[in-house]
Formats: C-alpha cells, sequence, structure tokens
C-alpha cells in the first residue's frame, strides 16, 4: 500500500516565508551609521584660489557626497581610494560651505563597527556623481581625507544617535577610534 504525504505548507505561507528569509537576511547584513554632516565642525565644503579660501556657495551649484570603505580588523592604515562606494544620495549645501544631508547607514560588518569614510565635492554641472566630474575633467572637484571612525548602530534603542562624520583636509588626516574628537586641535 502507497502512502502519499501531503505538504501542511500552503503556496501561499511558502511565499510568506520565503520572503520573510529573505528581508531577515537583508536585514543581517552588518550596518553602520554616520551623521552625514559638517555642521558646526570648522570644515567647510569650499573653493581655494588666488585670493584664499572661499566657501562655496549654498544651493544646487556643488553636490556632496559621503563614501565609505571597510575597516578589516587589526588593519590600521587607510584604504586603497578604490575601494571606497558611494553611500546614499549626493547632497546639496544647505548654507556656504555647509552640507546637512542626514543619517546615512553603511554596510559594514560588525553592526556599528569601524569604518573609514571620505567627503567628496563637485560642481553639479558636470555630473550627478563625483566619478561623473572627475571622468569630465571637471576642475571644481575635491577630496577630504579618508577617516576611520566607530559607527553607530542601527539596532540599538532610540535613544541613541549616531557619531557625526567629520571632515577634514587632506593634508592632515587623521585616523581615529572616537567620535568626540575636534579639529582644529587645540
Amino acid at each position: 500500500m502507497r502512502s502519499y504525504s501531503r505538504s501542511i505548507i500552503t503556496p501561499m505561507q511558502k511565499a510568506v516565508l520565503i520572503t520573510i528569509a529573505l528581508l531577515t537576511s537583508h536585514r543581517l547584513q552588518g550596518q553602520g551609521t554616520v551623521n552625514f554632516s559638517n555642521v558646526g565642525l570648522n570644515s567647510p565644503v569650499g573653493i581655494t584660489c588666488t585670493t584664499g579660501f572661499m566657501p562655496a556657495p549654498a544651493g544646487t551649484t556643488f553636490s556632496v557626497a559621503l563614501y565609505f570603505a571597510p575597516s578589516p580588523p587589526g588593519i590600521s592604515t587607510p584604504p586603497d581610494p578604490s575601494t571606497f562606494t558611494q553611500v546614499g544620495a549626493a547632497a546639496f549645501l544647505v548654507a556656504p560651505g555647509i552640507y546637512d544631508a542626514g543619517i546615512r547607514t553603511a554596510q559594514i560588518t560588525p553592526p556599528g563597527g569601524l569604518a573609514w569614510f571620505q567627503v567628496k565635492a563637485w560642481a553639479t554641472a558636470y555630473g550627478s556623481t563625483y566619478e561623473q566630474a572627475l571622468a569630465y575633467g571637471a576642475n571644481l572637484i575635491g577630496v577630504s581625507g579618508m577617516i576611520e571612525i566607530l559607527t553607530g548602530n542601527p539596532t540599538p534603542p532610540a535613544t541613541t544617535s549616531p557619531p557625526t562624520c567629520r571632515t577634514w583636509p587632506v593634508s592632515t588626516a587623521t585616523r581615529s577610534r572616537s567620535t568626540t574628537r575636534t579639529w582644529p586641535p587645540s
């Protein structure tokens, strides 16, 4: 005598379980958050010309984007610049030299771990990304120094705020494991 066992999971239940598994696996990837802003940091985006430094004008003339690279455990040297990838959309300046683009989430492991960050700026007329402006040959582009910071964990209680990503001039890029460091040093 043959017996056939029937699945106790209906096709609809199977689809729901697969969807939940996919969403959960996405959530399990490491994530770290930073506040992509230079408000109050005395580190404006600007233009250096023969008459000195001038903050870039507010509005859509210039764009800025946050880039990140993972920080492998035990390695304290900055990564190769080609390993950096853009985090979120580009932003415009909200005041002369100032951007305040909010919380950005980078795919890092472990959640809330260390990562390297860098800010890139360019004249928006040359493209919607830094790479487009660079390929176009734009002369109004810039790259901050690389900085390693401890990111915020996007899954802690709501009272925890993520650290701020600080941007420093290339000539003074410094490795830091603290988000309380200020620039310029006292």
